[in-house]
């Protein structure tokens, strides 16, 4: 029979574990989803849990997360309770959330600006302020995620790129591209003329804050240069929408995938075989494997392949017509 403890009190010894088990984004992303778990099935017996509550918990969440992101939280909420069972809190044979291990994760095309328009969207960016050129180049050409880009600093710009990856807890040194360096030296410059000083501090972001912080103000010069921009998306969407564009999502990681696209597609015209394109590629975005690449861009190239190949098969094996085959038919 199991033990009787209450949710909270299980919530909180999971907390713990998780805490002295896995690195600090982990502890992060796990605790706030099964404390949000907790707070939607309430304050009940551990063992008295059901896939009611589950149900509830995410339709309580439904506007708010993806379907990857449920997908991604269910399997959270799978390992809570299979902890849960290790503590004989819960029966070992209850499983609360097998009607929703395989919900519809489907990612559809999603919106990335092709590199014909890059230039454009630049000039754009730039009419904002200059800094907001230099938040899209860095996005579209190292293809970095926002939660990175906000914490490079001038001192990590040297023949390379260093960031730290928070999604990994790790740091990386990405190469700089021949389309990113004129766009990191032309930002640079600006910001010295602007401030009267001959090189910017390295401890300051480099996608430093602007002190007018309403996104729709044009051509805002008064630059804070010891402080990050925290929230860059708004800057991309406000560029993106002038280009026209009105999907939803719009921010960095259009900015992110939009660079991906354009960097396989080149590498794959200098002749990169795709396989050697898509790993590095995969490198720049610091994904774990290329599945992972393939599916963040879409990418069906493999199946096209597979397609034209498969079509032709046999094409070199078809037997002449002469009398000792057999001919088939009409009809």
């Amino acid at each position: 029979m199991p033990r009787k403890v209450r949710l909270h009190e299980a919530r909180d010894e999971y907390g713990q574990m998780l805490k002295l088990r896995v690195k600090p984004v982990t502890y992060k992303t796990a605790w706030c989803v099964v404390k949000n778990f907790v707070n939607v099935a309430g304050d009940i017996y551990a063992s008295n849990l059901q896939p009611k509550h589950v149900e509830a918990w995410l339709g309580a969440n439904s506007d708010s997360w993806k379907p990857a992101t449920k997908q991604m939280y269910v399997a959270r909420i799978g390992h809570f309770q299979r902890w849960l069972k290790s503590r004989g809190y819960i029966d070992p044979l209850t499983d609360i959330i097998e009607d929703f291990r395989h919900l519809k994760t489907s990612r559809g095309q999603q919106l990335f600006v092709p590199s014909s328009r890059f230039d454009e969207l630049l000039d754009v960016a730039e009419r904002q302020c200059a800094r907001d050129r230099a938040l899209v180049a860095l996005g579209l050409y190292s293809l970095v995620r926002r939660s990175e880009m906000i914490n490079i600093r001038w001192g990590d710009i040297e023949e390379r790129i260093s960031i730290y990856r928070t999604k990994t807890d790790d740091v990386d040194s990405l190469p700089i591209s021949k389309y990113l360096e004129p766009e990191l030296n032309r930002w640079r410059s600006h910001l010295c003329r602007l401030l009267q000083i001959t090189a910017p501090d390295p401890r300051w972001p480099v996608i430093c804050a602007l002190q007018n912080k309403d996104p729709r103000a044009a051509s805002d010069e008064t630059y804070v240069p010891d402080r990050a921009f925290m929230n860059p998306g708004r800057r991309v969407w406000t560029a993106l929408t002038t280009l026209g564009y009105t999907d939803k999502g719009l921010g960095t990681h259009t900015l992110r995938r939009s660079g991906a696209h354009a960097m396989l597609d080149e590498l794959i015209e200098k002749g990169v075989g795709q396989d050697m394109a898509l790993i590095i590629v995969k490198e720049m975005l610091g994904h774990a494997d290329v599945s992972m690449t393939m599916t963040y861009l879409n990418w069906r190239a493999h199946r096209r392949k597979r397609d034209e190949i498969v079509a032709n098969l046999g094409s070199d094996a078809v037997p002449s017509h002469d009398n000792k085959v057999v001919q088939l038919r009409a009809g």
